[in-house]
This record gives structure tokens, C-alpha cells and sequence, in this order.
């Protein structure tokens, strides 16, 4: 029996699926590819958000650190004028306590001498007087 007379009797028609199969199996790559290509973009995507929010937290936190050294050296230089202020004050303070001491001292010697006066006898003759600071 020759090849027609069997597709004849079995009453069935041949056809060949191969190109439909190839049809097929092409869209179905072609639909991977497009899946794939999408899903490689959004995760590119995703990945630039991630780095540009880091990179702009990052610049961010920068200005803020440049901010605060610039407000530590203010600080350290307000801190070195207050030390030399303190340092001034104390120095005034001890040159108004030797004032106040003269201030002193000064009704003494008036006082010394008027009892000078009243204690000598007339007629005597003082050359020198010499004074000795008391240690405090």
C-alpha cells in the first residue's frame, strides 16, 4: 500500500504541526524576552532610586556635618574669648584688691604721722622712717 491509500483508509488528515509549534514557541520567547526585559528595567529602576536616595541622604547628612563644624569653631571661639575675659577679670579683680589695699594703706600713714606728732616731744627731729609690709 502506497502512502495516499493509507491516508485515504484511515479516514484521518495529516498535517504538519511544525511550523505551529515553531509559532509557538517563538511568541513564547518572545514573551520571556519582553518579561524579562521589563523586569531587568524595573530592577535597574529600583536599583537607581535606592542609589540616588542614598546619594541625596548622603549629601545630606554632609551639609549637616559641615554645619556643625562650622558652629564647634564659633563655639571653640567663643569658649577662647570667654577664657581670656575670665582671664582679664581676674586680673582686674587683683589690680582693684591691691587699689582697695593702697586705698587703705593711705589713711594709715596720715594716721601714723598725726600720732607721730602728738607722742614726740617738741623739738625733735625725725630723719627717716622706714616701713615693713606686713605679709598677708
Amino acid at each position: 500500500m502506497n502512502q495516499q491509500n493509507f491516508q485515504e483508509n484511515t479516514g484521518f488528515v495529516l498535517i504538519n504541526l511544525l511550523p505551529y509549534r515553531q509559532k509557538i514557541r517563538s511568541e513564547k520567547i518572545r514573551e520571556l524576552s519582553i518579561f524579562l526585559g521589563v523586569f531587568a528595567f524595573a530592577a535597574l529602576s529600583v536599583v537607581g532610586l535606592t542609589y540616588a536616595s542614598y546619594s541625596y541622604s548622603l549629601d545630606d547628612q554632609q551639609l549637616v556635618n559641615r554645619y556643625l563644624e562650622r558652629e564647634n569653631k564659633k563655639l571653640d571661639q567663643d569658649i577662647s574669648e570667654i577664657a581670656n575675659l575670665k582671664e582679664e577679670i581676674r586680673t582686674t579683680l587683683a589690680k582693684r584688691q591691691v587699689v582697695e589695699s593702697l586705698q587703705v594703706d593711705r589713711s594709715e600713714a596720715v594716721l601714723v604721722m598725726n600720732e607721730l606728732a602728738n607722742r614726740l616731744p617738741e623739738g625733735s627731729l625725725i630723719k627717716s622712717i622706714k616701713r615693713f609690709d606686713q605679709k598677708i
